[in-house]
């Protein structure tokens, strides 16, 4: 398995993209996450670009629900199809439809959570600017403003007042 910076360099060199951002999560915790937040009775509704059977499994173009062993295949990379780099197109669609879910979410103080949520469960070089402006996108598309509230400092029980009151609207 190569480590972080020899990916990077490769995947660079191979799909001649060059990488400035990345943020990569291993498909295990991918799985956990989407399984978790997008499963209902088990089963994961994903649309597939492009017809293809991989370990005996057939996988058809379009809209179809995936139990969690058939999304492992599905996210996994086979080194004997021709079009290799449709295991991205296949990984990014998972990403987006989890992307997709968390737009949804209208407090700001749960979708902060998700955010880091998905944060503990990535490597990237996105600085804490970066991640802030994602939010704020984020909070944008949902018709909401990034509030800042200014907690004192010394007087921790007013600031879990503050907190809390934050928390319940």
């Amino acid at each position: 398995m190569l480590n972080r910076s020899d990916f990077i360099a490769w995947f660079s060199t191979e799909f001649d993209l060059p990488v400035k951002t990345y943020v990569v999560i291993t498909k295990e915790e991918l799985l956990k996450i989407v399984m978790e937040e997008l499963a209902q009775n088990e089963l994961v509704t994903i649309s597939n670009p492009s017809e293809f059977v991989q370990e005996n499994i057939r996988f058809k173009c379009g809209k179809q629900k995936v139990t969690f062993k058939e999304l492992d295949v599905f996210l996994t990379y086979d080194p004997n199809v021709s079009e290799g780099s449709s295991i991205f197109v296949r990984q990014e669609h998972i990403v987006r439809l989890y992307k997709q879910k968390v737009q949804k979410i209208k407090n700001p103080v749960i979708l902060v959570k998700k955010f880091n949520q998905l944060k503990s469960a990535v490597d990237t070089n996105l600085t804490f600017t970066g991640m802030t402006v994602e939010i704020k996108d984020l909070l944008k598309r949902n018709s909401q403003k990034l509030i800042k509230y200014d907690l004192p400092p010394d007087n921790l029980a007013k600031a879990k007042e503050k907190v809390l009151q934050f928390m319940s609207k």
